[in-house]
């Protein structure tokens, strides 16, 4: 887990979907980090995404569709 100064947690895939079991699938994951749904970056071929990404992609929608 990489952490940076701001307290954001920075979860490579496989980490992020071993502290969210069974809330989304790995293909499902990946689809969404590569259609840019879930903020990522790339640190030559390791991918990490934020320990948040899913609340705040729930968060984003609820807010557009309220």
């Amino acid at each position: 887990m990489v952490t940076e100064n701001s307290g954001r947690q920075w979860l490579t895939p496989t980490q992020w979907l071993d502290q969210n079991p069974g809330l989304i699938g790995r293909t499902n994951l990946y689809g969404l980090v590569n259609s840019g749904e879930i903020p990522s970056i790339r640190i030559g071929k390791k991918i990490l995404i934020p320990a948040d990404a899913l609340d705040r992609m729930f968060e984003s929608e609820t807010a557009v569709t309220t």
